[in-house]
């Protein structure tokens, strides 16, 4: 039987509604990333950060330093954002058997906060020398993670509060940690959760490790999570990309779900069949269903761990979402944000190949079945992706905002 929201689609033509304000109207340089709060759209580009209302409307513009990646977080009145400078790209050794091996350097490493009309509270430089992750606003705190490290910041005045190592100390191969796209912190049950490469870690408001976990056993690793922990339902769920052989139990991404004390409750595959090889790279929730998607696969699981669907034919991987492999090791390809989900419908950034072309488009699933309702095809890769109430708003690298009423 069809779902209601399959039936609308095939009763009536829907007409897709969509707005766009480019960069031609925005003075805030190429767009970098996007977040939607309290009904504002708030994009960041690599010279500043604008407001929005869902009709476009530019509320303010704030110009900011000059940088190649900026990310940012908006959340009870304050807009927080992170940001890095690509330096350069060199080979060692090693690269030829390996591209993680290669050198990469990034500097400038910055972390600021707006209010909600634009003005900045401060900024702060610190010496991460690392791609930043999203910031995460807190009670009093704001966090960012570099590829190695907690960085807690006072949100009242921009003070460096700690800085916390939770990765694996590299004895040889220090490059490789280096070329990891960071996950945003999740500040939750008065702690803060990361997932950094080969730890996941609990640490406590003032930066002290209260407990660390790298496996869940021999077949149930975390080595290289490449999705930001969540919360849902009070519970915390994160997944990985594993790195042991395509079609061993070593070689499969999994869901976890964790207990508050990091204890596991349980992990499922997550990638078609168990066994495509491919790492995880979104994950969502609405009401009542955890959804995951690795480069080709998108799968919807209940709290208690069943698996509801898997979508694993209609779902293909545009530039910028997914992970991509040298050796055995993935790498989450952007820090930007590629699935979202309401109580009707998955959103996916994704895309066909017609001819000799890669169109991309957004993916549009049934939420109760996995079942393909339509694709929306889309003139340039997409960068972010955020729900806002009835709308789906995405930004691409052609510096437009896209507003689609679904």
């Amino acid at each position: 039987m069809k779902t209601k929201l399959s039936k609308c689609f095939t009763l009536v033509a829907i007409l897709v509604v969509a707005i766009s304000a480019n960069s031609q109207s925005l003075t805030i340089g190429n767009f970098t990333s996007l977040k939607v709060d309290k009904g504002i759209i708030y994009v960041a580009g690599q010279s500043g950060i604008a407001a929005l209302k869902p009709d476009l409307t530019v509320l303010w513009e704030k110009q900011l330093p000059e940088t190649s990646i900026r990310l940012i977080e908006a959340k009870d009145g304050l807009i927080a954002y992170s940001n890095y400078v690509y330096q350069g790209r060199k080979g060692q050794l090693f690269s030829s058997f390996s591209s993680l091996w290669d050198k990469v350097t990034y500097t400038d490493d910055m972390l600021g906060v707006l209010d909600i009309n634009g003005n900045e509270k401060w900024s702060s430089t610190f010496n991460g020398a690392s791609k930043i992750s999203f910031p995460a606003i807190g009670d009093g705190i704001v966090t960012v993670m570099s590829n190695d490290s907690l960085y807690i910041f006072d949100l009242a005045s921009g003070a460096l509060q700690s800085k916390t190592y939770n990765s694996m100390k590299f004895l040889v191969g220090k490059s490789v940690k280096d070329h990891a796209t960071p996950n945003q912190p999740l500040i939750a049950n008065n702690a803060i959760y990361t997932a950094s490469p080969f730890k996941f870690s609990k640490i406590d408001l003032n930066g002290k490790i209260l407990k660390q976990k790298d496996m869940y056993g021999i077949f149930s690793q975390l080595p290289i999570m490449t999705v930001a922990p969540i919360l849902f339902q009070n519970q915390i769920f994160l997944a990985n990309c594993p790195v042991g052989q395509r079609g061993q139990k070593d070689g499969v991404a999994r869901l976890f779900s964790i207990k508050e004390n990091l204890d596991k409750d349980w992990d499922e595959f997550v990638d078609a069949n168990g066994n495509s090889g491919s790492g995880a790279s979104s994950l969502t929730h609405n009401n009542s269903t955890l959804f995951v998607a690795t480069n080709f696969d998108v799968m919807a699981f209940t709290i208690k761990g069943k698996k509801v669907w898997e979508n694993k034919k209609d779902i293909g991987l545009p530039l910028l979402r997914g992970v991509r492999y040298s050796g055995l090791m993935g790498v989450k390809t952007s820090n930007g944000n590629f699935l979202c989900a309401d109580e009707n419908a998955v959103y996916i950034a994704g895309g066909k190949k017609v001819k000799k072309d890669f169109v991309q488009n957004i993916t549009v699933l049934d939420a109760a079945t996995g079942k393909l309702v339509k694709t929306i095809d889309v003139d340039a890769v997409i960068v972010d992706m955020a729900l806002l109430d009835n709308a789906l708003v995405f930004i691409n690298e052609a510096n437009k905002v896209m507003v689609i009423n679904k």
